[in-house]
């Protein structure tokens, strides 16, 4: 019958931890794999179940495959519907840091009369169950993924670029750098309003702020005018040139840059990032214009 970890459960419950079924082939949960983007990892999945009711189940929509995944550093929390055999979730790099706990179940979408599998352990005989809406009826794989913060993840704004108050009113937005950083300098007013909102608002700030700063400083790298050895040794040119490459695919180059231009270069390097932007003013204030 079912195990310790399963003895909340008054019928039975598939899961490799206990002898509710009986010989019954079931994986569910992550692959292993794992692709990184700029904005997003992409996890793989694969479930397969050979219980011949569950799949049933599935199939005519009485019951699904889900992924609970929750990031206690970040509070992050959000339930993924998974096919059945090979499927992905993606995540916004945003939202996860460090542990990742990921969960996968199959659950009850829709009440459920006279629940039966010829699997079912011999001790339950030909007894037929009544499950609720919401019930689990199958438990996957629990597990836990390390994600490593980039540090030197441009959309996280602290790594290379840093905004800074020139402490007077009515000035431009202008971009210079030392050795480590780019610096890009505000008037007092809007470091102001950027230090109080830039924290929910990330994609906005990128391209209202970030984005056009990049295109200053690739235009002034590709300038003729420009002597590219000072700044090869800088560490913001070293992780620009690192990231505008995984962004292209592209070994980095200054005729690239030139011949497809900083607005494209930068736009990709952010993941397009003025989609993000919009849908984040939509959610926010969407309803009430």
């Amino acid at each position: 019958m079912a195990s310790m970890n399963n003895t909340l459960f008054t019928y039975p419950v598939l899961s490799n931890f206990s002898d509710d079924f009986i010989n019954v082939k079931f994986v569910a949960g992550t692959t292993g794999e794992l692709n990184k983007t700029a904005r997003k990892s992409i996890i793989k999945t694969y479930i397969e179940v050979d219980d011949k009711y569950i799949n049933q189940l599935i199939d005519s929509g009485q019951a699904e495959i889900i992924m609970k995944v929750y990031c206690s550093t970040t509070k992050f929390r959000k339930i993924y519907v998974l096919n059945i055999g090979n499927d992905q979730i993606e995540i916004n790099n945003r939202d996860i840091n460090k542990n990742v706990e990921i969960n996968t179940f199959i659950i009850a979408k829709k009440n459920i009369d006279k629940y039966y599998s010829e699997n079912f352990n011999k001790d339950y005989k030909d007894t037929k169950f009544y499950i609720e809406k919401g019930s689990i009826l199958a438990i996957g794989k629990e597990e836990n993924i390390f994600f490593e913060k980039d540090t030197d993840d441009l959309t996280k704004i602290q790594s290379i670029i840093k905004i800074r108050d020139i402490k007077k009113e009515n000035e431009p937005m202008t971009v210079d750098f030392d050795d480590k950083n780019i610096k890009i300098n505000l008037s007092t007013s809007e470091y102001e309003k950027y230090c109080r909102y830039s924290e929910y608002c990330i994609p906005i700030v990128n391209s209202m702020i970030i984005v056009p700063a990049l295109m200053h400083v690739l235009n002034q790298l590709i300038d003729e005018n420009t002597d590219i050895s000072e700044y090869k040794d800088t560490k913001w040119y070293r992780v620009l040139s690192k990231k505008i490459a995984e962004a292209t695919g592209k070994e980095f180059k200054l005729e690239y840059i030139k011949s497809h231009g900083a607005f494209e270069i930068v736009q990709r390097l952010f993941d397009y990032p003025l989609k993000e932007a919009m849908d984040e003013i939509d959610r926010k204030y969407g309803g009430q214009i």
